[in-house]
């Protein structure tokens, strides 16, 4: 038989690393109620474990929060999310 594991990644619009409180439901949410807070926002790709984005973090987007709407607060963190994928997928191939 063969034994292999496969690795499962997830997205999270959300620095978790800096902002542990982002994880979990409706991180562009919490991000926006509390923006004063964040001096720093951006995007998250991380191994998918057992306990909610609590895996190992493999690539971070991060970018300077000049955002002043909700609006901006959400299209900001869409970008981050990309780009964060982008690199996340570049340094697989």
């Amino acid at each position: 038989t063969c034994n292999t594991s496969i690795d499962i990644y997830n997205g999270h619009p959300a620095y978790i690393s800096q902002y542990p409180e982002l994880k979990g439901k409706d991180p562009q949410e919490l991000t926006w109620q509390n923006i004063e807070k964040y001096n720093l926002i951006g995007s998250t790709v991380h191994k998918v474990v057992a306990k909610v984005d609590s895996g190992s973090i493999e690539r971070e987007y991060i970018v300077d929060n000049t955002c002043n709407s909700k609006e901006e607060v959400y299209n900001t963190l869409r970008k981050t999310s990309l780009e964060a994928w982008l690199l996340f997928l570049k340094g697989k191939l």
